[in-house]
């Protein structure tokens, strides 16, 4: 699959980071949120009262939204909320962001953080000095950003793949590591390319 060529992009062009934080109530209960290392995906951790949660200040989880671990950045800790755990909870140790859906499709957004190509930026930017990263360093994670019509391809094309692959990999062998050899070949194309302004 060619898809052409497609301007590279900083995040920060198709979302924004949620600063709102929330003061747990006692009397609720709250889901907890955990994300898998290695891109495996955002899943619920444990229900609990809001009495049984030391930390009081938290931030809610909404559908789609891009989530960052702030200590896992590094090692793959991030993901999409998937529409389970709209409501969820975490703490001041990860970072929300809205995704722009008129620019981003969120679906295409989760096979691009599966590749080598953008979790190399992570890992550069999150090895010196600090071990975690801080919020603002997603928003200059570059990636190929073509039209929506084509990430909707793209989607589609990806979707289907996996259930081949899911037939024929070994069970020790998950979709999302077979999808890291995948993606770079399928956006080379995209990724020759250089961002306005940016020497070869």
């Amino acid at each position: 699959m060619n898809v052409g060529k497609c301007k590279i992009v900083p995040l920060k062009e198709a979302i924004e980071l949620q600063k709102k934080f929330i003061k747990i109530d006692d009397t609720k209960e709250y889901k907890l949120v955990t994300v898998k290392l290695h891109t495996k995906g955002v899943f619920l951790r444990s229900i609990k009262f809001g009495s049984e949660i030391k930390t009081k200040k938290q931030q809610i989880c909404h559908t789609n939204q891009f989530i960052v671990a702030e200590i896992d950045a590094k090692v793959g800790g991030f993901g999409i909320i998937p529409k389970d755990l709209d409501g969820a909870i975490v703490s001041s140790h990860y970072y929300l962001y809205n995704i722009d859906e008129t620019k981003l499709l969120n679906e295409y957004l989760n096979y691009v953080i599966k590749t080598r190509f953008f979790q190399s930026q992570v890992v550069a930017k999150g090895s010196t000095n600090y071990a975690s990263i801080r919020g603002y360093q997603p928003l200059d994670y570059k990636i190929p950003l073509p039209s929506l019509p084509i990430q909707k391809k793209i989607i589609s094309y990806l979707m289907d793949l996996e259930e081949k692959i899911g037939s024929v990999i070994e069970i020790n062998t998950t979709i999302n590591e077979e999808l890291k050899i995948i993606l770079p070949s399928i956006y080379e194309s995209a990724f020759k390319s250089t961002p306005s302004g940016t020497k070869k």
